[in-house]
């Protein structure tokens, strides 16, 4: 039996359909994703005698929000996010650090 195709036009529209279709799934599904790193805030306080950079290098081992980044950025990323005017802090300070 064969089956012969009157109006191609029309029999192409409905694959065309479905991958679009299809696509938009996996964008939207993919977008989704993305999703689960979403950034998150924690609160530390200032040890006596622990600076600025001692808070950064830390942060860069062991925080996978700050991978890859440099000590000094990290520290300048705190003192704006924290108000700081400088990289002066005191024992008791409390600091938002991102995280991951």
């Amino acid at each position: 039996m064969k089956i012969k195709i009157i109006n191609k036009k029309k029999f192409m529209k409905l694959p065309v359909m479905i991958l679009s279709i299809l696509c938009i799934c996996i964008i939207l599904l993919t977008d989704q994703s993305e999703s689960n790193t979403e950034i998150t805030y924690k609160t530390i306080y200032v040890s006596k005698g622990e600076t600025l950079w001692d808070i950064a290098t830390k942060e860069a081992e062991k925080n996978k929000y700050y991978k890859g980044y440099d000590v000094r950025d990290i520290i300048q990323e705190i003192e704006e996010m924290n108000g700081l005017l400088d990289a002066n802090i005191f024992e008791g300070k409390e600091l938002k650090i991102p995280s991951m």
